[in-house]
């Protein structure tokens, strides 16, 4: 039988992002426990493994300080060769999230505002002793059969979030619930655990989450500009009151928000009190005290129909009456931005594969992910490293331009858009500057097709919105070694799978992110539009490079990737060096931006 120290394995539980779950029994105590394990060799490189490891242990065992009823215990942390675990309190019961899908399952006004006081106090208190939760969401809160509600994960979410947006393309953690402070990075406090808990409570009465998207780029850009839905769209017997309150605990800016959790709670529970319809005297007379309280009934019974959530059916566990916190792991997103494992680069078809068999690159490493606060796009972090820059072995369509090949060295990690910029954080841009919009071609008039990549900009002006967001415009070497994402062929997957080209579906730009991204979850780096670089064009030198930042002077730039009207061979990740002035613009003309990596 399995063990991890003293723990004995009975059973498992289930699995999430990061590790297996399982049911236990500590052999010294004699208890029953809940065992979370985590595969070191799974997370990365060895460097990054050991780092993980030290954050988990290190979370750990200050969240095993907290000791309260409405907070599930960990008992114990440890690591048995290649895995660590962490073993936790048992809870016989349900998660929240597997009870509002439940259609079966009666839920009331009350059981909600219940289960949100259990769970503002859990988290008051460890806000209390310095804790922040950072992923409250309702798989993390389990409902006990006697009705008492326990939250999951502390300390271990610190660390799981930190990892959610290094899995390429993948984003493990709980973005739907998620505050905008902690999105954009900044400083966490208990009032990002309450906006979590606000969402919550609009999710289980309006039977659909406050924020969601397609894409992580549009979700978070909904989450950090956009005021949620109104309740009532979706649930007409909600107060005016009650979409004020959490209105409130979901203020984009903490100092907006209620004190603590227990008070936003608190002004719920007192809304939904002021909101309660009261019983209509017959005939102007005092009904009896039975009538009366037959009418009362009556009107809590329809406030139990407003609760009823609508939930899709989710996957049942094997066993339902038994979870432990680490059961519930994050839900993926719809899009390739948040695939289950890194996104894979489809296979290139036979007329695309003329090179010579070549050694199969090594797999690129995880980069993370962030939302860049000034313009609302998500950044991937690319590591350092070597690649050929140049014509690809055995493409026989490289324009001169292209050669020679030279190994390129980039010793620093970058931040790189995920997406080409798009025309609302363009339109961000300038109404932030004071600028305006350049001229709208004829296939987006008015530039109404927000989430397309912004086009018909200069080097200047894409210079200038890059400045603005805290970077600047790629060198060709950071563009190239982005693209190629580890694979050494003219095209880094099949055209059709990764490209809008050759006006195949019309003569015009597309939304973002549509297609399969790169090894590095990258979107749209060939087709769709040309992207501006930074540095001027020159000839390439034949000796190897490190850092190379091409030509300093000189008018003529470079634009890469190739557009929507162009051939294939224009999008090959070497080819169509376009040059042009500064100051030229075109409606395939587009750009996305770095940042720089501490």
């Amino acid at each position: 039988m399995q063990r991890f120290g003293r723990y004995e394995i009975s059973s498992e539980i289930g699995k999430g992002g990061m590790g297996v779950v399982y049911r236990g029994v500590d052999t010294v105590l004699g208890r029953a426990v809940a065992i979370k394990t985590i595969r070191l060799s799974e997370q990365g490189t060895p460097e990054e493994a050991a780092t993980l490891r030290e954050r988990l242990m290190r979370e750990a065992r200050a969240a095993a300080v907290l000791s309260h009823p409405n907070v599930v215990a960990i008992h114990d942390v440890g690591q048995e060769g290649d895995v660590a675990y962490i073993v936790m309190e048992l809870v016989q019961g349900r998660t929240l999230e597997d009870l509002l899908a439940d259609p079966e399952v009666p839920r009331s006004e009350e059981f909600l505002l219940r289960v949100l006081e259990d769970t503002a106090r859990a988290l008051d208190y460890a806000h209390a002793h310095g804790v922040v939760h950072r992923d409250v969401k309702p798989g993390n809160i389990l409902v006990q059969d006697s009705g008492v509600a326990k939250i999951a994960d502390f300390g271990i979410a610190k660390v799981t979030w930190s990892r959610t947006m290094t899995e390429t393309g993948m984003l493990m953690g709980s973005p739907h619930y998620m505050a905008p402070e902690q999105l954009k990075g900044e400083r966490v406090t208990g009032r990002t655990d309450q906006f979590s808990l606000a969402a919550i409570a609009y999710t289980a009465l309006a039977g659909r989450k406050p924020f969601d998207g397609d894409t992580f780029a549009t979700l978070a850009s909904k989450i950090l500009f956009e005021p949620a839905p109104s309740l009532r769209m979706f649930n007409a017997r909600v107060s005016p009151e009650v979409e004020q309150v959490l209105g409130k605990a979901m203020s984009k800016d903490p100092a907006g928000r209620f004190d603590n959790c227990a008070q936003f709670v608190e002004a719920l529970r007192s809304a939904f009190r002021r909101a309660e319809p009261k019983p209509v005297p017959d005939a102007g007379k005092t009904a009896p005290r039975r009538k009366r309280l037959a009418l009362a009934a009556l009107a809590a019974a329809m406030v139990i129909v407003a609760v009823l959530v609508g939930y899709r059916l989710t996957q049942r566990q094997q066993d339902r009456r038994v979870v432990s916190q680490a059961a519930v792991e994050p839900q993926a997103l719809k899009k390739p931005v948040v695939a289950a494992q890194p996104p894979k680069p489809v296979p290139a078809p036979k007329d695309q594969e003329s090179a010579p068999p070549q050694r199969p690159a090594p797999p690129p490493r995880a980069v993370e992910q962030r939302v860049n606060p000034a313009d609302g796009l998500v950044y991937v972090k690319v590591p350092p490293g070597t690649f050929q820059m140049g014509c690809s072995p055995g493409d026989t369509e490289c324009w001169d331009d292209e050669k020679p090949a030279h190994p390129v060295t980039l010793t620093k990690a970058f931040w790189i858009g995920q997406t080409e910029v798009t025309v609302e954080a363009y339109r961000r841009f300038t109404q932030a500057v004071g600028g305006r919009m350049p001229p709208a071609p004829r296939y987006n008039q008015d530039w109404q097709e927000a989430k397309h990549p912004m086009g018909n900009v200069s080097w200047e002006e894409a210079g200038a919105f890059c400045k603005w967001a805290g970077g600047r415009l790629p060198t060709e070497a950071e563009w190239e070694y982005a693209a190629r994402a580890g694979c050494q062929k003219a095209f880094y997957a099949n055209l059709d799978a990764i490209a809008w080209y050759g006006r195949k579906d019309g003569d015009k730009t597309h939304p973002v992110a549509q297609k399969a991204p790169n090894a590095f979850g990258l979107y749209d780096m060939l087709g769709n539009v040309r992207e501006w670089c930074q540095d001027s064009y020159a000839p390439y030198a034949a000796s190897a490079l490190t850092d190379p930042f091409g030509a300093t002077s000189g008018d003529d730039r470079v634009l890469r990737g190739g557009a929507f009207s162009d051939r294939p061979k224009a999008l090959r990740t070497s080819g169509a060096r376009f040059t042009t002035g500064s100051q030229s613009r075109n409606h395939d003309y587009g750009f996305r931006c770095v940042l720089p990596a501490p």
